[in-house]
């Protein structure tokens, strides 16, 4: 008898393939072709052999490329979800620069600069002013200002970047 002809029944196909007879019988409801035999549906199905192989190999590798499928989106999805959260964030930057409740760094920088600029002008006059004022004499004026150049100077060492903090 030619192997790839031969017919079994549903125990002999679960026999060769290692599954329970429910198994074979579950793969008959999904579309595993079959025949009643001469006798009659009261003695059970009969299945050609090459025809159950190549349905058993397509029928699993379609329900293992679905579950793979499955489970690239469930991964994909935590990369688009990320991206929208992302994009999310870039939104509300912009908006946030937009209103001006957010500035680019280098315009910080500047305006901070300048404000510097301007207390350390401000603050190099405090003895002539004091002078004018006659809050202290002529003669005081250079210790006063060496005493406001020394805060300044203390100042300008405390707030320069360290190693550490670049």
């Amino acid at each position: 008898m030619d192997p790839a002809k031969a017919s079994v029944n549903v125990k002999q196909l679960a026999d060769l393939c290692g599954v329970h007879r429910h198994t074979v019988e579950s793969w008959l409801k999904d579309g595993l072709p079959s025949e009643d035999p001469k006798g009659g549906p009261a003695a059970g199905r009969l299945v050609h052999l090459a025809t159950a192989f190549q349905w058993v190999l397509a029928h699993y590798q379609a329900k293992h490329e679905a579950a793979l499928e499955k489970l690239q989106d469930k991964l994909d999805g935590g990369a688009r979800e990320r991206k929208l959260e992302a994009e999310a964030r870039i939104k509300e930057l912009e908006v946030a620069e937009r209103e001006r409740r957010l500035l680019p760094a280098a315009d910080v920088e500047a305006m901070v600069l300048s404000e510097a600029d301007a207390t350390r002008e401000a603050m190099l006059g405090v003895a002539r002013s004091a002078v004018q004022a006659g809050l202290i004499r002529a003669e005081q004026e250079a210790a006063l200002e060496d005493l406001v150049r020394g805060a300044l100077l203390s100042l300008s060492l405390s707030a320069a970047p360290t190693d550490e903090a670049e």
